[in-house]
């Protein structure tokens, strides 16, 4: 008995034995599954991109925020712009400036709760090549009818939205910045899909120029204005309330303005500051003064989207002085459209 309990000690020890080595190489062989590096807070749902090393592209759905919090976000189009047409502002690109003009889609991936969406929903930032920042600092706008924007999605809700940066007004448009909250930052380069511009301050269709050389009779586009030079006359009889005397004359410039914007814009002399300036390079003396041309009165209304006036820039030279060479000044923005004067009308007595 003894010597068959032993043997069956054995046996029994040398099974436990293979077993345990049986179960080692089993442990040794599943391998724990990876995770995947960059997701965390920024795991996609469903119809969404992760976050990209370098570049987003369009019309990718990226998932931007904080645990939570997210948003999804899809940059349909980027184009650069001298105005924005809203019938809330006048927004309109400034001195050393143009505009760029980004419509999106926003959609609110969480399963029970609204979300917020409005101008402080994601930040806008474009770098110039010198390393400046340009933040977006309006409201989102509706892109059917350029009205401000603010609401709360719905669960699954989507949203088309339009929101507008003054940028740099030259150079290439290589770096985007969108971010939502103290998420992820989400980049773009532009430089290659940007729409262009259609304005006669950009010969490119692409940089926003200071200066430009227009016709002399043909409109051309300022600010959310279009102006026309269309005569400049002599005037040996008096204009309104400037009248020639001894070896001095009047000059008229006639400008017809028209309201390029959504909303009304408040037009006079101080509108467009003209310098008018002979073959020698002299200025001839502006009366600050722009006369409806009916009945000779200072022009100072308001005039409605889409609709014009026109009147006359009134100077006063000497009668040898022939005028060349016209300037026309939008100040807020600096930019300047400068006509050579072909011919002068000369005004029957």
């Amino acid at each position: 008995m003894k010597v068959l309990r032993k043997k069956h000690f054995a046996s029994f020890t040398a099974a436990l034995g293979m077993l345990a080595v049986c179960t080692t190489v089993s442990v040794a062989q599943v391998k724990p599954k990876p995770t995947t590096p960059g997701q965390g807070n920024l795991a996609p749902t469903k119809g969404t991109a992760q976050l990209p090393g370098d570049n987003g592209k369009l019309g990718v759905t990226y998932q931007l925020g904080e645990k939570d919090r997210e948003l999804h976000f899809t940059l349909e189009s980027a184009q650069v712009a001298p105005y924005y047409k809203t019938p809330e502002a006048a927004v309109v690109a400034g001195a050393d400036q143009r505009l760029l003009l980004l419509t999106f889609t926003v959609q609110n991936p969480q399963k029970m709760t609204d979300m917020t969406v409005n101008s402080s929903a994601f930040t806008f930032t474009a770098v110039s090549p010198d390393d400046k920042n340009f933040l977006a600092s309006g409201p989102l706008y509706q892109p059917e009818n350029s009205k401000s924007y603010q609401t709360a999605l719905k669960p699954a809700q989507k949203v088309r939205l339009q929101v507008v940066l003054p940028i740099y007004a030259t150079g290439p448009v290589r770096k985007l910045i969108v971010q939502r909250g103290s998420g992820a930052v989400l980049r773009y380069d532009l430089s290659e899909q940007i729409g262009k511009m259609k304005t006669s301050f950009s010969p490119d269709s692409l940089e926003l120029l200071s200066e430009v050389k227009v016709e002399f009779g043909k409109p051309f586009d300022v600010s959310g204005l279009e102006a026309e030079v269309q005569a400049v006359t002599i005037h040996e009889n008096p204009v309104g309330k400037y009248k020639p005397y001894q070896d001095f004359r009047i000059f008229t410039v006639q400008l017809k303005l028209t309201n390029l914007l959504a909303r009304p814009q408040q037009l006079n002399w101080n509108t467009l500051k003209p310098t008018l300036t002979d073959e020698d390079g002299q200025k001839l003396a502006w009366q600050t003064d722009y006369l409806s041309l009916v009945n000779k009165l200072s022009i100072n209304q308001e005039v409605l989207p889409g609709e014009f006036v026109r009147g006359l820039l009134v100077f006063k030279a000497l009668k040898n002085q022939k005028p060349i060479k016209l300037r026309l000044l939008e100040e807020r923005a600096n930019r300047t459209a400068i006509i050579t004067i072909p011919s002068l009308t000369i005004e029957p007595k």
